[in-house]
């Protein structure tokens, strides 16, 4: 198809085509087929759309400055498009651009939803730069949008205790102090908390909110018939890691 023919279709039908090529493993044609109706509909109010298609495909595929370039050329065509600054912000992220992607953070207004995605983000960096007081303060403002937030609300605990703010538990509107204790961590409530109970409902509350899964038994019809109660232990770190030292003594 000529590059003119694809400058005249509808966005939809370019979607189309693209996931088709994805679904070849065509990664790259299909980002070219955004870029060529992206660049040939300069007025269309979907370019922005196609550059951003655009944008998350180079992203897959590790390619940092053909994303930004994308991104970058979707705020062009829509400077308030919040996904784009969003994602922008992820890609100077990965580049060790710190202070760029808060910036794109900082500038995402409007849809409520994505200004909490772009707070928490915000959060998530200052945290991993050790910037707790930032960091708790991004992620005061995203609870205030949106208090039904466990994740969130967890890491706001924990960054309280880091800066040592007691009481780590302190209710704000919207977050009572009994929603902070059912967000919190098993491993952040060790430390909050030596109460067995609440522990148990730290625990119990963490995995059914991570891998609340269909569970099935593994002998439906056999009882179980050994003498000793069998426990197996399953984790991730069992390695040159804490709990694999410690669990020989276990």
């Amino acid at each position: 198809m000529e590059l003119h023919d694809i400058c005249q279709l509808p966005l939809g039908q370019v979607i189309q085509m693209a996931e088709q090529l994805l679904r070849t493993q065509r990664a790259q044609d299909a980002a070219g087929l955004y870029a060529v109706w992206g660049q040939g509909n300069a007025t269309s109010p979907e370019q922005h759309v196609a550059f951003f298609n655009q944008g998350v495909i180079y992203s897959t595929l590790g390619d940092m400055a053909g994303a930004q370039a994308a991104y970058q050329a979707s705020l062009d065509a829509w400077p308030d498009f919040p996904q784009a600054r969003i994602n922008l912000g992820l890609i100077f992220e990965r580049q060790g651009l710190s202070d760029q992607a808060l910036a794109h953070w900082q500038q995402v207004v409007g849809d409520v939803a994505m200004q909490v995605i772009a707070l928490n983000h915000r959060g998530r960096l200052h945290e991993s730069l050790r910037q707790y007081a930032q960091a708790e303060a991004v992620l005061t403002q995203s609870l205030q949008l949106n208090p039904h937030q466990p994740d969130a609300i967890q890491h706001w605990v924990h960054l309280r205790s880091k800066q040592c703010k007691w009481p780590a538990m302190q209710a704000m509107p919207g977050v009572s102090v009994n929603a902070m204790l059912t967000g919190t961590s098993p491993l952040a409530m060790l430390a909050l908390h030596d109460d067995p109970a609440l522990q148990l409902m730290a625990a119990q509350s963490f995995v059914q909110r991570k891998f609340n899964l269909p569970t099935q038994r593994l002998c439906v019809n056999a009882p179980y018939q050994h003498e000793r109660i069998r426990i197996g232990y399953l984790s991730g770190d069992l390695c040159t890691h804490a709990v694999g030292l410690l669990m020989a003594d276990l």
